[in-house]
């Protein structure tokens, strides 16, 4: 994975592109949404390994959109680079 962009998820509205490089640290002040970005990495594995028709939040819709607004919808987006 080249990078990764998230929008509408937790305390994210848009992150923008986040590039991924051999060695990428997560640093920032308390919850400026380090966690959130590394549980949503998470949240898709999870929900690709189990075969899940439907994407797997951690409680409902409504505590994982961005400012609980259940009216946006979540967006991601990667990029790879293929060898």
């Amino acid at each position: 994975m080249k990078s990764f962009r998230l929008k509408n998820f937790k305390c994210f509205e848009d992150t923008g592109e986040i590039e991924i490089k051999p060695i990428t640290l997560f640093y920032g002040k308390n919850n400026s949404g380090k966690s959130s970005a590394l549980r949503f990495l998470k949240m898709l594995c999870n929900t690709i390994n189990k075969n899940s028709p439907a994407f797997l939040f951690e409680r409902d819709y409504k505590t994982t959109v961005f400012n609980h607004d259940v009216k946006l919808n979540i967006g991601f987006e990667f990029s790879f680079t293929l060898p």
